[in-house]
């Protein structure tokens, strides 16, 4: 395999004597035959490319890494700077970047005090710029806020007023249809926040699309071209650069800063629309690490699964969900083809989004998928992706403007647009209750989703969002009492469809069923099953109070997963939350959710050898 070469990453300031600190206390204390077994506390990529197992790669090419230490001994170097937040330290996961050779990392490694190398990895923003082509509009723009019940959420006076949201991504431009509710814009490409001036405040035009998409009013397109929440603050937190790349490591240290400053602009919600492809387990996974952070600091985050569905190699690939997607603390979301409906019955996978499951670690994701095909969202006029792909805009229609170059829209298509429909909703839904817990957002999120027909269970994972049904939980929910204050409606109208709440739920290694479905029959979905049909009728009409009883799972005060359990809290399921639950080693996921015979799956030997990750430009790492 062709060494990765740094040469070819966006330069970031790493201080000479950072490296000499890191070998100062990694002076070889064994023998390359014990080195074997430090391979757990490195990427299997990274060890592949230095020659871990073959042998010592022939080559002074420095690679970005981040390096891992003891707490005491992040502590102790820091000392020694005489500074914690140098340019390269990331003192949120006890970490520091560096630039090194094969031979330098080897050597690290014999160090105990090491914990984990891995690569500094690009991220890139998740859109996608070939659509599905079967997906032509369909009933208007309109149709994809219909789809998730967006507008039935207005009718009951929830806009997102009061929430603020922090969008990591390429920046948000100074005029489009939320201009004025962006609070603060901060910029980390170069590893340190800057101020961000009234140039080129998004260079490359993905941020101001996912924008609109959750905060836009539609003031532009009179109204056609809103977002879900037109009545949220946005905090705009710059981490790609103007080709839509940036560094993991610079991630990090834009989510220390949000942790951090999130009080001081009523931060709630986080919306990644952008990562990395998977190079480890979650659990050793810096940036995951992160994103564990944010969520423990009471901030919904909502990350895209990512868009390595396919290649041109590949028509169909699982089992690559981006990072931080395949963090299960996060809430993860997939796009699914809408086909221009707000009707569910004829949606289906878009062949560009990352299938489930988690990468090494096996876990159920996505957790749900929201509308990902050609959605419309605001325009950053100059920007990278106005200026590369000018057939995205929008031309007259509902729009102002006839010339489709003085349009304010343009038409996106990836996990990234889902990711910001989802984050749209959650504002909606701590508008309805601010004292929900970003853990009680998602567990509401993934058992209100609508389960679709046709997508795959590791293609749909929970269902459609179902905003509607979501917020009307949210807003009958005490959390004091624990309970319901009234019962909740299990299904809307939408046009001559009937949508229905999913009332059941996979996630990590299993599935878990309410009372209100009948498991004798529904052991899946995505199967072509109606599956309203598998909901018990005397539990049909509504929730009530007994599906947040005490010792439900949506009220335990620490729902976070390990390697071996659901919950590292002891969750004792009520009657309302079957305890029989179906387990994915009981052939769930292979008898039910059968793989097509053009699949393969996401594995080390069979991609990164077509990759470049340091390169940013392949379709792995990003657009296709």
């Amino acid at each position: 395999m062709k060494l990765l070469t740094a040469s070819r990453v966006s330069a970031i300031t790493v201080l000479l004597f950072c490296s000499l600190v890191f070998l100062s206390f990694a002076q070889p204390t064994s023998t390359d035959g014990e080195l074997q077994l430090a391979a757990g506390r490195i990427s299997p990529i990274l060890a592949q490319d230095i020659g871990l197992w073959s042998g010592p790669a022939d080559s002074t090419e420095k690679i970005p890494v981040i390096v891992q230490v003891e707490p005491d001994q992040f502590d102790r170097l820091s000392r020694m700077r005489g500074d914690g937040l140098a340019a390269n330290s990331l003192p949120l996961v006890n970490a520091y970047t560096a630039r090194l050779t094969a031979a330098q990392i080897r050597s690290l490694l014999r160090s105990k005090r090491v914990e984990y190398v891995t690569l500094d990895a690009p991220i890139r923003s998740t859109f996608d710029d070939d659509d599905d082509d079967d997906d032509e509009g369909g009933s208007g723009p309109s149709s994809f806020l219909k789809a998730i019940g967006a507008d039935k959420a207005w009718d009951l006076g929830y806009d997102g007023s009061g929430v603020v949201a922090a969008i990591f991504d390429s920046g948000m431009n100074g005029s489009n249809d939320y201009a004025n509710r962006v609070i603060k814009r901060v910029k980390f490409t170069s590893g340190v926040p800057e101020a961000v001036g009234w140039r080129k405040r998004d260079p490359y035009g993905h941020g101001t699309h996912v924008g609109g998409i959750i905060a836009g009013n539609g003031n532009r397109s009179r109204g056609s071209y809103g977002g879900v929440a037109p009545g949220i603050e946005l905090l705009s937190i710059q981490v790609v650069d103007e080709s839509g790349s940036g560094l993991t490591s610079n991630l990090i240290k834009a989510i220390d800063w949000l942790i951090e400053h999130k009080d001081a602009y009523g931060v709630r919600v986080a919306n990644l629309s952008l990562g990395h492809p998977p190079l480890e387990s979650y659990l050793q996974d810096p940036l995951c690490q992160a994103v564990e952070r944010l969520v423990e600091a009471g901030i919904v985050t909502v990350v895209s699964a990512g868009n390595l569905g396919k290649t041109d190699r590949y028509p169909k690939i699982y089992g690559a969900i981006t990072s931080p997607g395949n963090d299960p603390a996060v809430i993860t979301v997939g796009p699914v083809n809408s086909r221009g409906t707000a009707t569910h019955s004829d949606d289906i996978a878009t062949s560009y989004g990352s299938r489930g499951p988690t990468y090494l670690d096996g876990l159920f994701k996505p957790d749900l998928v929201a509308p990902g095909n050609k959605i419309p969202g605001s325009r950053a006029k100059g920007s990278w992706i106005d200026t590369h792909h000018p057939e995205l805009r929008i031309r007259g229609g509902d729009d102002d403007d006839d010339d489709d170059d003085e349009s304010h829209y343009l038409r996106l298509s990836g996990s990234s647009m889902a990711t910001a429909f989802v984050s749209g909703t959650a504002a909606l839904m701590l508008q309805a209750n601010p004292d929900l817990t970003p853990h009680q957002v998602k567990a509401i999120l993934m058992l209100t989703a609508s389960k679709l027909t046709w997508p795959k269970m590791l293609e749909q994972g929970n269902g459609m969002v179902n905003a509607l049904t979501a917020v009307r939980i949210a807003e009958a929910a005490d959390t004091v009492t624990q309970s319901l204050t009234r019962p909740v409606p299990l299904n809307w109208q939408s046009g001559t469809e009937r949508v229905w709440a999913g009332g059941a739920m996979a996630v990590a290694d299993r599935i878990l069923y309410t009372g209100l479905v009948d498991i004798n029959q529904a052991v899946a979905w995505g199967s072509g099953l109606d599956w309203s049909q598998l909901l018990l009728p005397v539990d049909s009409r509504a929730w009530s109070d007994g599906l947040f009883a005490p010792d439900s799972v949506f009220w335990t005060d620490g729902i976070f997963f390990t390697d071996s359990t659901l919950w590292t809290d002891s969750v004792f399921w009520t009657d309302n939350v079957l305890a029989d639950s179906v387990f994915w080693t009981d052939s769930v996921m292979w008898s039910n959710v059968p793989l097509d015979s053009d699949s393969v799956f996401w594995t080390d030997s069979l991609f990164w050898t077509d990759t470049n990750l340091t390169s940013g430009t392949s379709a792995l790492v990003g657009d296709e």
